[in-house]
């Protein structure tokens, strides 16, 4: 119930926050820092719950708040400005932390993360993304990462990271989604 109640809270402030933004941008940044301050600890009480599909589910919400936290900051920020992709250094650093992690589910848990705060080229997307074994972590990697590509007119080369048809037709619905937003 506290999770609930907490989740309700968070979406609530996402809808209210653009409205008062239009008067005073610095209370927009505050409110976005809040958010994801409570995203964060939302994603910490996900730790607490057992059943691994709901958890997934509640990080897939929590990594949506995170999204359009971010949405907020891009628009009050200059339209003009094209985010920089991860210098290839940093993604070295992150991929070999990665290679560390034992499970599948876990990496995708790592990437979600990774991705909150960095942008990607589509090749980069390939990098991280041959780190991953099973094909359903893998389209979940893919996805994670998506709403952070530079260079979405090359976002045809996503669909050669992933191995199986299915796994295909899952990416291409996931996409499709994103899209839609």
């Amino acid at each position: 119930m506290k999770f609930k109640l907490t989740l309700f809270i968070l979406v609530f402030l996402a809808v209210l926050t653009p409205v008062e933004a239009q008067a005073n941008t610095n209370a927009l940044r505050r409110e976005i820092a809040h958010i994801e301050a409570a995203a964060d600890n939302l994603m910490r009480l996900t730790l607490d719950v057992q059943n691994r599909t709901l958890r997934r589910r509640i990080a897939a919400e929590v990594d949506e708040l995170y999204e359009a936290a971010e949405r907020m900051r891009l628009l009050i920020t200059d339209n003009d400005t094209i985010p920089k992709p991860i210098r290839d250094e940093d993604l070295e650093v992150f991929v070999q932390v990665l290679q560390k992690a034992s499970f599948s589910d876990t990496k995708v848990d790592m990437i979600r993360e990774f991705a909150r705060s960095n942008w990607f080229t589509v090749a980069q997307v390939g990098v991280i993304a041959e780190q991953v074994a099973f094909g359903d972590d893998k389209v979940d990697a893919i996805l994670a990462l998506y709403p952070h590509i530079v260079d979405p007119q090359n976002g045809y080369r996503l669909y050669e990271y992933v191995s199986f048809s299915d796994d295909r037709e899952r990416l291409k619905q996931g996409l499709v989604e994103l899209q839609g937003d």
